[in-house]
């Protein structure tokens, strides 16, 4: 058995858990902190080219949007910032849609 300095014993099984779980605990600190900072030089699309788009089906959903259309840097202002940069880990794109989901 393994002892710690608290008194308490534990099991070599036991003990494994713990550096397992520790482990895990560590790398998701590190992979949270990477894709805070990893992802800081983004360059969003332009909400005005969005506006400005032409020929634009008038049957459509982005028609009745179109004129609505959040600024990223508002988004970001609203605390989406993070999660923004996870989602573009994630799926390897930028995302553009939070622009119209934020109407």
């Amino acid at each position: 058995k393994c002892s710690i300095s608290l008194g308490s014993s534990f099991t070599p099984v036991t003990m494994l858990l713990i550096w397992i779980v520790s482990g895990l605990l560590v790398l998701v600190v590190a992979l949270v902190l990477w894709v805070r900072f990893a992802a800081r030089n983004v360059q969003h699309v332009d909400p005005g080219v969005l506006r400005d788009l032409k020929n634009v089906p008038q049957d459509t959903l982005f028609a009745i949007l179109q004129p609505h259309i959040v600024p990223m840097e508002t988004i970001r202002e609203r605390g989406y910032g993070p999660l923004l940069e996870i989602v573009q880990l994630l799926i390897g794109v930028v995302p553009t849609c939070d622009m119209l989901l934020e109407i």
